[in-house]
């Protein structure tokens, strides 16, 4: 069953780009389409991605967690807890 909303979500992009495109002046069609392209992505990766780690974890539920973990902004492992370093491009007189 998950199988089949992941190609239905993969056959969407060839059925919505010509759509999308239809909808903007010629002269915006290329930046439309990109935008619609680069939300299809996601579906592209699940196709290679969701599979081994549905494998990996036994159920599908880890899969959202994988995908929130690697959109979040900010890793814990970036050093969230350090102060921020202060960058001077031009030269500080001493006190």
């Amino acid at each position: 069953m998950l199988s089949l909303f992941v190609g239905l979500a993969g056959g969407s992009f060839s059925v919505g780009t010509p759509y999308v495109a239809r909808w903007f002046p010629r002269d915006r069609q290329g930046l439309a389409m990109g935008i619609f392209g680069a939300g299809n992505s996601g579906s592209a990766m699940t196709k290679f991605i969701a599979p081994p780690l549905i494998a990996y974890a036994g159920t599908w539920t880890f899969v959202p967690k994988v995908y929130a973990a690697g959109m979040s902004p900010r890793p814990a492992s970036s050093g969230c807890s350090r102060a921020p370093t202060r960058h001077t491009t031009y030269p500080v007189p001493p006190r």
